[in-house]
């Protein structure tokens, strides 16, 4: 079961779950120390109750023993007979017994101590005066009123104050009662305050361990998000532990560098035509838009030229795909090579591709084609003897950004220079 409790030090959450472990123990100690401390009140509470009740019996029994002895004397003197004496004797007896019990166990309880012994000082004086009647009676003396009145007096007082120290008593117990109370009711605040504390402190940690984590999951979050835009260089959270948490960013940080390589090389192959490895028309129809934009925000010249191998669907037929293939890969090196940045190749559809020349007028971009026409003769493939079909022309100030129009026209020149006889160069205005 404890081998289920045990989180392996590098796992994600094992902080947290440390935090909660620790303080439930806490909780679970103050909770044992705070029942300990309470049942050793109960027990201290118990046990001076019991002494108190011990104590009330005493005063109870000190009380009948000298009840017992005023009506033994009380008894002896009205009749002088002897066998009133016996409750007048053993209530003697008892009385002086208690009396040496109280002594012994009285300082315990010192409110009540004083009391107690008022009263069994004023039984006292009632027992001497009772001593004196019966030695009065053996003699053959009679009581008379004052007499009697004084014995009725020290009685009456002696229970006055017997029942002075039972009350004192009962106000001992009220009180030890009453401190039980108290001192449990402090030791329970005191424990709630404690448990309060670790609780509060508790839910602090966890929740700035839980803000920490969670923040790094939602940065983890968008960024893993982001790649879905391709965005891979959004930077990755960092982590300080190292947990399960640190290796699934680092994972992560691996996987989106690879992301970044492989898309990389994907966009460049979405941008780039596979067989000739020249840009596609799609680079195309993005480079003239912004091109096109340029020159007329600039009112510099900016010219296209449409050009494609000549009977090149006679040469498939007769020497097959694959050494057309050969031959368009060939042509397309033929085209982009020269000076760079001065002209942009870019494959048009089949054997057809598209030059774009910024900065030249259409007589300029005519010329550069009449160049690269002699280049694909010079630089023909053996044993194939190639020719190609040029149409130029230059983006004109009605012309829209797009290049539409400038397309068309270079088209139409290309037309042209088919219909002429091939192997030549053609304008459009």
């Amino acid at each position: 079961m404890f081998s289920r409790l045990y989180i392996p030090r590098h796992r994600f959450g094992r902080t947290i779950y440390i935090a909660v472990l620790t303080g439930g123990l806490l909780l679970i100690l103050l909770e044992s120390m705070g029942l300990y401390w309470i049942n050793q009140d109960f027990k201290e509470s118990i046990r001076a109750q019991g002494g108190l009740h011990k104590f009330t019996q005493h005063l109870d029994k000190l009380r009948s023993s000298l009840i017992d002895q005023e009506t033994g004397q009380r008894g002896f003197e009205l009749t002088g007979d002897d066998a009133f004496l016996e409750p007048y004797e053993s209530g003697t007896l008892e009385f002086y017994r208690l009396i040496a019990v109280i002594d012994v166990e009285g300082n315990t309880y010192m409110k009540a101590s004083v009391a107690i012994q008022e009263a069994i000082k004023q039984g006292l004086y009632w027992h001497d005066y009772a001593e004196e009647q019966i030695a009065a009676k053996r003699l053959g003396h009679t009581s008379g009123t004052e007499q009697l009145a004084r014995g009725k007096q020290l009685f009456d007082e002696f229970r006055r104050k017997i029942d002075f120290a039972g009350s004192v008593l009962q106000g001992e117990k009220e009180a030890a009662f009453s401190h039980l109370q108290r001192s449990i009711g402090i030791k329970l605040f005191g424990f709630g305050i404690g448990a309060i504390a670790i609780i509060v402190l508790l839910i602090m940690l966890l929740a700035r361990k839980l803000h920490r984590d969670t923040t790094v999951l939602h940065d983890l979050s968008e960024a893993v998000r982001g790649f879905g835009d391709r965005k891979f260089d959004e930077r990755l959270p960092a982590r300080r532990e190292r947990d399960d948490l640190y290796r699934l960013i680092a994972g992560i940080d691996v996987m989106r560098m690879e992301l970044k390589l492989k898309f990389g090389k994907i966009e460049e192959l979405a941008l780039l035509d596979g067989l000739t490895g020249i840009p596609n028309r799609r680079q195309l129809n993005v480079h003239l838009a912004a091109m096109a934009e340029a020159a007329l925000s600039s009112g510099m010249p900016l010219s296209l030229v449409l050009c494609d191998i000549d009977h090149f669907k006679q040469f498939n037929d007769r020497y097959g795909h694959l050494e057309g293939d050969r031959v368009l890969r060939h042509t397309a090196r033929v085209l982009q090579g020269g000076e760079a940045g001065s002209r942009f190749a870019f494959r048009y559809g089949g054997e057809e591709f598209c030059i774009l020349l910024p900065g030249c007028d259409r007589q300029a971009a005519a010329e550069e084609a009449e160049r690269l026409r002699v280049a694909v003769i010079e630089q023909s493939l053996p044993p194939y003897e190639l020719t190609m079909s040029f149409g130029a022309a230059q983006l004109s100030d009605d012309d829209d950004p797009s290049g539409e129009a400038l397309i068309a026209r270079a088209d139409k020149a290309l037309y042209m220079a088919k219909a002429n006889g091939r192997n030549r160069v053609e304008t459009s205005g």
